[in-house]
């Protein structure tokens, strides 16, 4: 089962335990998903959070604040994207209504849709969250990474690739060893393959760069499959740990530990 992350940017701390409380409660089963959620009061934290995760839906406020409003987070969020991408995964919520009309003038970004405070209730806020993981599903179940080892070539769905570590040899040839979620199975495998290039820009062969992040000099882990911390200790679903180097541990705070 694919874990969808979402980040919420609300300022409204009642507004945004409702709205959390609403996904993990209903809108999980109604899918049949897992989720993860992350939360941020101003853009500040957020873009931190984004930068470092890779969010599937953003949900905003428009107004906030400190620095930045949800305009300034959708702009930069923007930049994340191409003319290519098909959707702009983002729901912004506000208390004046008459901000429906700017989210319209955003419809080149592919904005999702837009809640209002006033009108809130939970079959609408439900009805956005579940075309949002819907599009989000068409759009990115089908994405491959290939890797190679003498005489082979192997295609897997990048969301089940949760690890990547280089491996040791005698004779110095670059290899590394792939932890991959087995969807028949629904357990972990490992294999062995080549690798022509440095760690560094393994995550360059993905189509988000973003799909594997660094967590130790020898290792990369999918930010999907990671759902907390244990001291030095990355903790990944079905059991799954990987070691966290304490030069990197900064981009995994959220998780407590």
């Amino acid at each position: 089962m694919e874990i969808i992350t979402f980040l919420i940017l609300e300022d409204d701390l009642k507004f945004l335990r409702e709205i959390e409380k609403l996904i993990e409660r209903q809108l999980t089963e109604m899918l049949g998903i897992e989720c993860r959620i992350e939360t941020a009061t101003k853009v500040q934290k957020a873009l931190g959070i984004k930068n470092e995760l890779k969010i599937d839906i953003h949900i905003i406020d428009i107004d906030l604040p400190g620095r930045g409003n949800g305009f300034d987070y959708l702009a930069e969020l923007a930049k994340d994207y191409t003319d290519d991408e098909p959707v702009l995964p983002v729901i912004m919520i506000s208390s004046h209504e008459e901000d429906v009309y700017k989210i319209r003038a955003l419809d080149k970004f592919g904005v999702i849709g837009f809640i209002g405070k006033s009108k809130y209730n939970d079959e609408l806020a439900l009805s956005k969250f579940k075309k949002a993981v819907k599009m989000i599903e068409k759009y990115t179940s089908d994405e491959t990474v290939t890797f190679t080892r003498p005489g082979e070539e192997r295609a897997y769905k990048e969301k089940h690739i949760w690890t990547i570590t280089k491996v040791s040899k005698p004779n110095r040839s670059k290899k590394i060893l792939v932890t991959i979620y087995d969807e028949d199975s629904g357990e972990v495998i490992e294999e062995t393959f080549s690798l022509k290039k440095s760690l560094r820009e393994v995550p360059g062969m993905f189509s988000d760069p973003k799909s594997m992040v660094r967590c130790h000099k020898s290792y990369l882990v999918n930010p999907r499959a990671v759902i907390g911390r244990r001291g030095d200790q990355l903790l990944l679903r079905l059991g799954v740990e990987v070691p966290l180097g304490g030069e990197y541990a900064e981009s995994f705070t959220h998780l407590g530990g």
